[in-house]
């Protein structure tokens, strides 16, 4: 039963965790903080679509260019970007 005894003396000691404790419970609380918003954002966009109104589109996008291949630009070469020599595509998955 001695792994069931904690190492620190007191709560305080726990706290301040030798010395870490100033970036242990910071980065715990900042963590805590971005799951919290992300779930507050998840739990409205899940409101807005219940409610059937529609999702506001992400600014310079189309409703339609996140489904539409043709649309998105997979079938046609974007400016600036060069084919791949060996003709496979974009390389995905290809060892050079």
């Amino acid at each position: 039963m001695n792994w069931l005894t904690p190492w620190w003396t007191d709560f305080g000691a726990f706290v301040q965790m030798g010395k870490h404790g100033a970036y242990v419970w910071p980065a715990f609380g900042v963590c805590a903080l971005a799951l919290s918003l992300e779930w507050w954002a998840l739990s409205q966009r899940a409101h807005v679509l219940r409610a059937g109104q529609p999702l506001t589109p992400t600014p310079g996008s189309s409703p339609g260019q996140a489904f539409s291949p043709e649309e998105r630009g997979s079938e046609k070469p974007r400016a600036g970007i060069t084919p791949s020599p060996s003709g496979r595509g974009r390389g995905e998955g290809h060892a050079p």
